[in-house]
């Protein structure tokens, strides 16, 4: 490709204080630098020079750059160095920093029957997907952190209300996406690895939807005096003993046989293949942790999913032994969305 020949152009500008007489500036881009008396010209035009320089050479970079390096070489405070390219490579980071993670919509989170998961391989990503940017924090700043339930995810009904209200407040609200990076294999152990992970050593106020009820209490009572409050909804207390009842001798023998089940996942509208590693996980974690927070529980009478008794025996034990915790039973089911005004006034009402 032939260099583009060089372009002249003349700019006609107003009269400077010398002698009332007009003057011009004439810049050839082959030509030399400008003349030091015409500084203070070039300086007056500014960002109108610069304009029509780009325009005219919007589609030739070489030559724009041989119009525009006499300019800066004597670097008026006017005169700007950055380039359409320049502004063109910022558009890539900025689309990325500001992109999400496709969710599917939030469903009640009933118990499913287990099938045979032979054949149902995903190719799931290495990562802990988050719902919406990572929020910036400054030092020592509280996190706020809500925890889905099971096959559920980050755009849950009750998830994204909350966060909503507590948008209005000031506060964000971090939503991972502890499906990842494989729901197969996902356990209470990595949940509780993956909070680890997104807070460090920060403090928070945690939230937790069904099993991630169960995984933030959990969580709480092993990382003393790190969480400011808790927030509970239908907590899956007692999780082992609970999958193993409502699923039955027989249907726990196949899949223990198999390696793993098919489950419904609401969230992402399909089955999902989860491991016999689940259950087995789930027995070695306390089924009533105590965490040492404030805890709030909010819980439906007609749940079917999560019985109401179990939110209830947690609170006794949490007075038993002196730690702070509040029952809320609400006319719903597991989904708690029937009254969420309500559901509003009574964690507004405690979380810091």
């Amino acid at each position: 490709m032939k260099p583009a020949a060089p372009v002249t152009q003349t700019f006609p500008i107003r009269p400077l204080q010398h002698g009332g007489q007009k003057s011009r500036i004439r810049q050839t881009a082959a030509g030399p630098s400008l003349r030091c008396r015409e500084v203070p010209a070039v300086a007056g035009v500014g960002v109108q020079l610069l304009l029509a320089v780009l325009l005219v050479l919007r589609a030739d970079r070489e030559a724009r750059f041989r119009v525009l390096r006499p300019l800066v070489a004597h670097r008026p405070g006017t005169v700007v160095r950055e380039t359409r390219a320049d502004l063109a490579g910022q558009v890539p980071a900025r689309v990325a920093a500001a992109g999400g993670c496709r969710q599917g919509e939030h469903a009640a989170e009933k118990w499913q029957e287990l099938d045979n998961a032979a054949g149902h391989g995903r190719g799931d990503l290495p990562r802990i997907a988050l719902a919406q940017p990572p929020i910036p924090l400054l030092p020592g700043q509280m996190r706020y952190l809500w925890l889905h339930g099971f096959a559920s995810g980050p755009q849950s009904s009750k998830g994204r209300f909350v966060r909503e209200r507590l948008a209005e407040r000031g506060v964000g609200l971090e939503v991972p996406d502890l499906n990842q990076p494989a729901f197969r294999e996902l356990t209470v152990s990595r949940m509780l690895d993956q909070i680890d992970a997104l807070l460090h050593d920060d403090a928070a106020v945690l939230f937790g939807s069904s099993l991630g009820g169960y995984t933030a209490a959990l969580w709480s009572a092993l990382h003393a005096r790190r969480t400011r409050a808790l927030v509970l909804l239908a907590p899956a207390f007692d999780l082992a003993a609970s999958w193993k009842e409502r699923t039955g001798v027989d249907e726990l023998r196949r899949w223990r046989e198999r390696g793993e089940a098919l489950f419904d996942h609401h969230a992402w509208g399909r089955k999902e293949p989860l491991s016999i590693g689940f259950l087995d996980d789930a027995d070695r974690h306390d089924p009533f942790p105590l965490p040492d927070a404030p805890t709030l529980v909010l819980q439906g009478r007609r749940d079917e999913v999560v019985m109401p008794d179990l939110a209830s025996e947690f609170v006794r034990r949490m007075r038993e032994h002196g730690r702070e915790a509040r029952l809320v039973l609400l006319d719903d089911a597991h989904e708690l969305t029937a009254d969420l005004p309500r559901l509003w006034r009574e964690i507004d009402a405690h979380v810091p």
